[in-house]
């Protein structure tokens, strides 16, 4: 998920200052991996880094006698840093606010502003995005939060709101 400028002093100090932030969520596995005992890939190691095929310790005893090893590619450890890495329990709402909550005040002054979710099918980039009636997505939480603003400032200012979405 990419948003940009999610610092909101940055927002209102330096006007027409934009970046880019990148964030990683983790989906945690489904009900069908964790039957067929599938395994992350991926796992947070702090708020900004992950670990893309993180080592893992074999069972004791284990050994691998075929001269060719299949999983020699594998557990190549490597580490990547990010604005932001959601873990497998993160909600939709902390990914609101630790994302989107913060352009909100942008677009309030005129800016405009994108946020969008990109990853292979099946990452959870429609969960974040829409989410489902127990867990509302980003877009449900920014709209709640984005016309509660507007309704405070609605003596002050006159506000005309554009939004798109597509998938």
């Amino acid at each position: 998920m990419l948003s940009i400028d999610n610092s909101i002093a940055a927002q209102e100090s330096e006007p027409g200052n934009a970046n880019v932030k990148v964030v990683i969520r983790i989906r945690p596995l489904n009900e069908a991996e964790n039957s067929e005992k599938h395994y992350t890939v991926t796992e947070a190691i702090s708020d900004h880094m992950l670990v893309f095929d993180p080592k893992i310790n074999p069972a004791p005893g284990f050994l691998n006698a075929n001269r060719r090893d299949i999983t020699r590619r594998r557990f190549k450890d490597l580490k990547y840093a990010f604005d932001y890495v959601f873990g497998p329990n993160a909600t939709n709402k902390t990914v609101f606010e630790q994302t989107t909550k913060g352009i909100v005040s942008g677009v309030l002054n005129g800016y405009n502003c994108s946020v969008f979710a990109y990853g292979a099918t099946g990452a959870g980039k429609t969960h974040t995005m829409l989410g489902n009636e127990r867990e509302p997505g980003v877009i449900y939480h920014t709209m709640i939060d984005l016309y509660k603003r507007i309704n405070e400032q609605k003596d002050e200012k006159l506000f005309d709101v554009a939004v798109s979405y597509s998938e």
